[in-house]
């Protein structure tokens, strides 16, 4: 048999929540007239726009978040 480590449910580490500060998603949008890709975090707060996907994804990227798709 395995030696498995039993987790101590008083412990704070949130596994719902875990690495969503490293996460972003693009939703097509519109921001002050000009349509393009919203960036948003995990949490839906849209924290950057570009003009077109590439640029939305370069921005993503650089900033070291993990693009992610949603369905």
């Amino acid at each position: 048999m395995e030696d498995r480590q039993k987790l101590d449910p008083n412990t704070e580490f949130d596994l719902q929540n875990w690495g969503l500060q490293h996460m972003a998603y693009l939703r097509q949008t519109h921001v002050d007239g000009h349509r393009g890709y919203g960036i948003y975090s995990a949490t839906g707060e849209m924290i950057g726009f570009a003009i077109n996907r590439g640029q939305a994804l370069g921005a993503i990227i650089q900033n070291d978040l993990e693009p992610v798709a949603l369905h």
